[in-house]
């Protein structure tokens, strides 16, 4: 029977910053314990020792907890509020101003991915560039200690277009204002040169009174710059009419079919 640490009193951030030998196997652990993953998993499989079990069941549980000691830059991390294929969204609190926000960081195993954080950061910079009232602010585009990028914007408390739509379906005016703002801030964002990809009611905020905030223009795979040149072949563009050609019209009545001509000297007689 293995015989593992007890100790399970370190914060997830520490055990991550300096990692320490397993106490069965000597390698490198980066989980709460200094137990590797190698012996978790065989101890969590193995049924008949279990004293290994409810060690296995402490970790997993200290590992969910929420570290009330993270910080990401100048940023106190709350908890978790979003998730999406390249980055995570949390809810934080500024450290000098103690005001909350929203931090979006890049996820870390995009940390390779030099295509990811360029394209992360240049979403970054282009939503922060935007100043309309219904576009949420960004507050301040940084990177962490461990080089991933991340920027800070304003908390809108309100939810989702999409969690407040049905009771928004008997109040047809309260909806055409809604879309009427969507549709100011798109057509802003588009002056601009950005581009909304994924515009739907789940990626549309509100505020604590549930006034429109902005539609999410920073959130990936959703904003690029317009390219300026056309994306179509030209092939399959419309052809164009010269402008001193006059407009060809069709003629006020169908043409007579062309008889057909056969060998020379000879027609089809007509009908």
């Amino acid at each position: 029977m293995k015989t593992f640490s007890p100790g399970l009193s370190d914060s997830i951030a520490s055990v991550i910053a300096d990692p320490r030998p397993c106490p069965h196997c000597d390698s490198s652990s980066h989980i709460a314990g200094g137990l590797c993953v190698g012996c978790l998993l065989e101890a969590g499989l193995d049924p008949a020792d279990e004293g290994e079990s409810e060690t296995l069941t402490g970790i997993l549980a200290e590992v969910n907890l929420p570290d009330q000691n993270w910080r990401l830059g100048n940023y106190e991390i709350l908890e978790e509020i979003g998730r999406g294929g390249m980055g995570v969204i949390y809810r934080a609190r500024q450290r000098h101003s103690r005001r909350i926000v929203a931090v979006k960081r890049v996820l870390s195993y995009h940390s390779d991915s030099r295509e990811t954080l360029a394209r992360f950061r240049r979403e970054a910079q282009a939503a922060a560039s935007l100043d309309h009232p219904n576009i949420l602010p960004i507050y301040e585009v940084s990177e962490s200690e461990d080089g991933l990028p991340f920027f800070s914007m304003k908390f809108a408390p309100g939810g989702t277009l999409q969690q407040v739509a049905p009771a928004l379906r008997n109040e047809p005016r309260q909806c055409v204002a809604i879309v009427a703002k969507i549709a100011r801030a798109v057509q802003y964002a588009h002056s601009r040169g950005i581009l909304h990809r994924d515009l739907k009611p789940g990626n549309i905020l509100l505020d604590a009174r549930h006034h429109l905030r902005h539609p999410r223009l920073h959130r990936p795979r959703t904003s690029q710059p317009f390219r300026r040149r056309a994306q179509t072949h030209r092939r399959h563009l419309q052809p164009r009419r010269h402008p001193l050609r006059p407009p060809r019209r069709p003629p006020p009545f169908p043409r007579r079919p062309r008889p057909l001509r056969h060998p020379p000297g000879r027609r089809i007689p007509r009908p």
